[in-house]
């Protein structure tokens, strides 16, 4: 396997006196996509923000984009490198989607140079590849939440990044604009050799899209691995505290999770997944 793209090891993170991550390890691969998912309070936002350079101050252990150590790149490479994106697409009151997707272009910009045709190349790409290209012209207060979240991609492919970390971009969508957003990014997987880490609440759709689910609880790993490893009623219960049953997916074959009331036994496990009831 080819080397990865971002690759942290045992990376941890204090917080306001608080052990918010301890002791992860993470391959983020060129071509694929991971999600991350968990309770609340379990790390996620924090792990995303670290592996985007953001806590160097409050974290320890390794990050290294290829071969090179996080710790010693300026801000300015690691956002040349790396493009993060989060569920709240940024107050841009004013600005027509052009613009807004323009600034992705703001790492390769000195403090007074102009935009050059290799910028203005990756900004049409970023806006075709999104679908947004016909929304360049308009305001971006005039647009759906859908189509601020596309806006809101498209500034980050501006970037031209080799990695690509989304912080629950779904969370304000219904559910016809979050399949869109994850069919983009499955159509953006298999055309480019883009490294994608997906924090997400959307366990089913996250187990239909993406090749890697991380079970994150408590600062730790509570399982990392295909979709079919991680999404188990027994990982369930002890992450978040609840009881479920996983089947699978008609047409996929993804596992789906169904909640349990309380009352009901626990599945066995030991039985196929398409069992498990």
């Amino acid at each position: 396997m080819s080397e990865p793209r971002l690759r942290a090891r045992d990376l941890r993170c204090e917080l306001g006196g608080r052990q918010i991550l301890d002791g992860i390890d993470l391959d983020l691969h060129g071509g694929t996509i991971m999600a991350v998912i968990g309770p609340n309070g379990g790390g996620k936002t924090t792990l995303v923000r670290c592996l985007a350079g953001l806590e160097r101050r409050r974290m320890t252990g390794s990050v290294h984009l290829g071969r090179a150590a996080l710790e010693r790149l300026s801000r300015r490479e690691v956002a040349r490198r790396v493009a993060v994106m989060g569920q709240d697409v940024p107050n841009a009151a004013g600005f027509t989607v052009l613009e807004v997707v323009s600034m992705g272009r703001i790492p390769y910009l000195g403090g007074l140079s102009s935009m050059s045709a290799t910028d203005h190349a990756a900004i049409r790409r970023a806006l075709l590849a999104t679908g947004a290209t016909s929304l360049a012209s308009r305001k971006l207060t005039t647009l759906s939440g859908g189509e601020r979240q596309r806006v809101a991609l498209a500034r980050a492919l501006a970037q031209d990044p080799e990695v690509l970390l989304l912080d629950e971009p779904t969370a304000h969508l219904d559910l016809r604009h979050k399949v869109e957003l994850f069919d983009l990014l499955s159509k953006l997987q298999a055309s480019t050799d883009l490294a994608v880490l997906l924090v997400t609440h959307d366990v089913d759709l996250a187990a239909d899209r993406c090749q890697r689910i991380g079970l994150l609880a408590h600062g730790v790993w509570a399982a990392c691995g295909p979709p079919n490893e991680v999404v188990r009623p027994s990982l369930f219960r002890e992450a978040f505290g609840i009881r479920v049953s996983v089947g699978s997916s008609p047409v996929t074959g993804a596992p789906h999770v169904f909640p349990l009331p309380a009352s009901t036994p626990v599945p066995d496990e030991t039985a196929p997944p398409s069992e498990w009831s």
